[in-house]
């Protein structure tokens, strides 16, 4: 089969699903008995990869603007966790799970002073010859950027979970898109 100009196709894998979306200029022909591909007749902005043909009606199955809501919510949640994980970056897990109990013993010990007040974080000074006021000042300041970036995070994430919820078409849906808070600033991702 010969690609028509300015006409879009699907190219459909075993399962029916559209692999692919390509014109003339990718790809000018192809054996019909090798693959199996459509001409999309629907409106392209709907239609993108992973959607269902159906061969009983010739045409693409769109999905629901709920089954789209639930995709772009799980798109965002998705970029989401990579943000957030980022946050942790060159951390071991059990550092990270040593936080809540190094932000307590930081502030105790700046409250009072006394290193009895700080076993964990006095450990830690001492090996790596730190004093542990400045220790404990470290671990708050370090403490405060991750809330500060962690609240950042996750407002932009409800944030943008409020315009999925609010949008009444699937044009509305898919001019959300995740940008990072971070990048809007002109800082670099965490």
């Amino acid at each position: 089969m010969t690609a028509k100009p300015n006409t879009k196709y699907a190219l459909l894998d075993a399962n029916d699903t559209i692999a692919r979306i390509f014109d003339s200029a990718e790809l000018s022909e192809w054996n019909e008995e090798q693959v199996s591909v459509v001409e999309i007749t629907q409106e392209l902005e709907s239609v993108r990869e992973g959607l269902k043909y159906d061969r009983l009606t010739n045409s693409i199955i769109l999905p629901s603007l709920s089954e789209e809501k639930e995709l772009k919510i799980a798109f965002i949640n998705a970029n989401l966790e990579v943000e957030l994980s980022s946050l942790k970056q060159g951390c071991s897990e059990s550092e990270v799970l040593s936080w809540d109990l190094q932000k307590q013993e930081a502030n105790a010990f700046l409250s009072s002073k006394d290193p009895l007040s700080a076993p964990f974080l006095n450990k830690i000074a001492t090996v790596r010859e730190l004093s542990l006021e400045d220790l404990a000042n470290k671990v708050i300041q370090k403490n405060t950027q991750y809330n500060e970036e962690l609240s950042t995070l996750l407002a932009n994430a409800q944030i943008l979970r409020k315009e999925i919820d609010s949008a009444t078409t699937l044009k509305e849906l898919e001019a959300i898109t995740y940008t990072s808070p971070f990048a809007k600033k002109g800082q670099e991702n965490v």
